[in-house]
């Protein structure tokens, strides 16, 4: 799903403001549940605290979104921030049992807080539309010439939202997704995971 003004421009401004001097190199989970450098992704990302106000007002309507009673079910938000040459290759957000045998990820929202670069979307690619289907308008959010998977723009304030988890609770492969390396230019995302128990 794409959501058009999921974010204001002061939301987009205060996070980006509140996370550029706390960002760190991004970690991902090694097959144990460690956290580790990777060099599939290669961005600098930071967590905003769950007491700050502004997250609150942001993990509650990602939880009204879903119909969530619980908003203690979504995450820290994460800021991700990348810069020329940076990435994050094809990934799931879902763990299998080995990493979080109690908990998992059950939706995304990756939130664009500002870009300035070219064809620096997120790109899924099992996901292929039907071009009977397309629509001219979708060409301002997605990658229109992408006719092998889909590529959402990076569009400030746009939500893409997906679940992670198909109806039995098993991760859905069709997930599988990346944020498409920086040939020039810079992008700040913002991830807001919900876990499920």
């Amino acid at each position: 799903m794409h959501i058009e003004g999921f974010l204001s421009p002061e939301e987009r401004e205060y996070l980006i403001n509140e996370g550029q001097d706390i960002l760190q190199p991004s970690l991902v989970l090694d097959s144990n549940g460690a956290k580790v450098l990777d060099q599939d992704r290669t961005s600098r990302s930071a967590f905003i605290p769950l007491n700050d106000p502004v997250s609150q007002c942001i993990r509650e309507r990602a939880s009204e979104i879903q119909g969530l009673v619980n908003q203690r079910q979504v995450e820290n938000l994460q800021i991700t921030a990348y810069k020329q040459g940076e990435k994050y290759s094809a990934h799931y957000d879902w763990f299998d049992g080995r990493v979080h045998p109690s908990a998992n990820r059950a939706s995304t929202f990756f939130v664009t807080l500002e870009a300035d670069c070219d064809n620096c979307g997120t790109r899924f690619p099992r996901i292929q539309i039907d071009q009977k289907l397309r629509n001219s308008y979708w060409c301002d959010f997605i990658d229109c010439r992408d006719l092998e998977g889909l590529t959402v723009h990076a569009v400030p304030g746009s939500a893409v939202f997906w679940r992670n988890l198909n109806a039995s609770g098993m991760g859905d492969e069709m997930t599988l997704h990346e944020g498409l390396p920086l040939a020039a230019g810079t992008k700040t995302g913002l991830n807001i995971w919900t876990r499920e128990y």
